[in-house]
């Protein structure tokens, strides 16, 4: 049995439940927005636990795992492209898909669509090596200037800008 009264038993107040929430004078069932924080959920509330969505940032925490970003001093932060770590809606560590405001991912990074890829491919949750063509796509995206990282060069006039 429960220490406080179950979900559905009758309660005066809600630390009379072991939900912490009493209306109507019945024990109410935890949700993710009755300003409780419950067992599972962050310190904040209503966040970040296995029944609720991540908690963003200025929230306070308990473990990066109740976090969109990491947990830091007890306090959510923002997911960031740059601190080597998985967080936010990246697919591997600093890299996802356009919506996750990173890079996109390399060839071997994990994925979970063809989005996070720079070659647009995600084959058993990888990134698939770039083919002749999409290297040949990619560098004429950035205008087949030398010194792009994609193994692109300029051709033609030897002569000096003056």
């Amino acid at each position: 049995g429960c220490q406080r009264c179950c979900v559905g038993s009758v309660c005066l107040v809600g630390s009379d439940c072991s939900s912490r929430s009493c209306s109507g004078g019945v024990c109410a069932a935890p949700t993710c927005s009755d300003g409780i924080a419950q067992a599972d959920e962050a310190p904040g509330g209503d966040c970040g636990g296995g029944r609720c969505e991540l908690c963003g940032p200025g929230v306070s925490c308990s473990s990066s795992a109740q976090c969109t970003g990491q947990c830091v001093g007890g306090i959510c932060q923002a997911p960031r492209c740059d601190n080597r770590l998985l967080d936010g809606s990246e697919q591997d560590v600093d890299c996802g898909p356009p919506s996750s405001g990173c890079q996109l991912c390399m060839p071997g990074d994990r994925c979970l669509s063809g989005s996070a890829c720079l070659g647009g491919m995600c084959t058993e949750g990888r990134c698939a090596a770039l083919t002749a063509q999409t290297i040949r796509n990619l560098t004429s995206a950035v205008g087949g200037v030398t010194g792009t990282g994609l193994g692109s060069t300029q051709s033609g006039s030897t002569e000096t800008p003056q």
